[in-house]
């Protein structure tokens, strides 16, 4: 696991609800991770903030339009040692070599689950400061956890 402990998460995630909830009615939050498959030496995550949000599955566009603050960052540690194999890896490979890029992609999926395994546990670890639908991701994923609120605990 990360070096973050799930109720920290938690504890961050619900102050940013409440502060959220001092401008709008929050009926969704996104919890993104920074492109750390670039940005080698330093993680984190953001969160977002929603007044409305789309529940088909098929649809994401909604995500890029949040009404919350977005200078809100969680660092990410304990996993610095990986960091440091990403940007070793990225810097001395083989631009000829087609199996880095499998392995690139197979090293970021993992990167980006155990966020959002994270993720699931800070949902589990106590109550939200506001039941809402939670999604999680890394930027520029596709894949996306989706946690109800009837699924945290």
């Amino acid at each position: 696991m990360l070096g973050l402990l799930p109720g920290q998460v938690l504890t961050f995630t619900n102050k940013f609800i409440s502060s959220s909830k001092r401008s709008f009615r929050v009926k969704a939050i996104y919890l993104e991770m920074n492109g750390f498959d670039i940005n080698y030496d330093l993680w984190f995550f953001s969160p977002f903030g929603y007044e409305t949000y789309d529940p088909d599955p098929d649809d994401l566009d909604w995500l890029s339009d949040w009404q919350s603050e977005d200078e809100n960052v969680m660092s990410l540690t304990g996993l610095e040692f990986v960091q440091a194999d990403f940007a070793w890896y990225c810097e001395e490979k083989d631009e000829k070599d087609n199996s880095h890029d499998r392995v690139h992609e197979l090293a970021t999926l993992l990167v980006m689950v155990k966020f959002i395994a994270l993720v699931r546990a800070a949902l589990a670890s106590g109550p939200l400061a506001k039941p809402v639908p939670v999604f999680a991701t890394a930027h520029d994923f596709d894949i996306i956890g989706r946690f109800a609120p009837a699924t945290f605990v």
